[in-house]
């Protein structure tokens, strides 16, 4: 197993993640470590150690990083919907067609 330090903008650890691949190397946000420990959450990273300090986030922060969270689904649900709505009027209007054609191909010839 691999694992890794998610490091937010100010090179804080809000995660610790293990991966049964190894992240490419150039990937930023990132910091691998030798095993999963949780004790670095809200850690800063100095470039060559962690901090002895911890960062927590304010509950307000908190609520605020997860409305961006729920923002964010929503968006991206709201779009599948969108393109839902537009295959089924696709379907809709094939359905039509091949009803009509097959009305057409049921009369008889006089």
């Amino acid at each position: 197993m691999h694992y890794y330090a998610r490091l937010n903008e100010n090179q804080i650890c809000t995660e610790v993640i293990s991966r049964g691949r190894e992240l490419p190397k150039d990937l930023d946000g990132f910091i691998k470590i030798p095993d999963y420990n949780e004790t670095l959450l809200w850690r800063k990273w100095n470039g060559n150690q962690w901090s002895q300090e911890r960062y927590e986030p304010s509950f307000e922060a908190e609520l605020q990083e997860k409305v961006k969270t729920l923002e964010e689904e929503k968006t991206i649900q709201n779009e599948k919907i969108t393109q839902l709505e537009t295959e089924k009027e696709t379907l809709k209007q094939s359905i039509a067609e091949l009803s009509a054609t097959m009305a057409m191909l049921q009369t008889p010839e006089k």
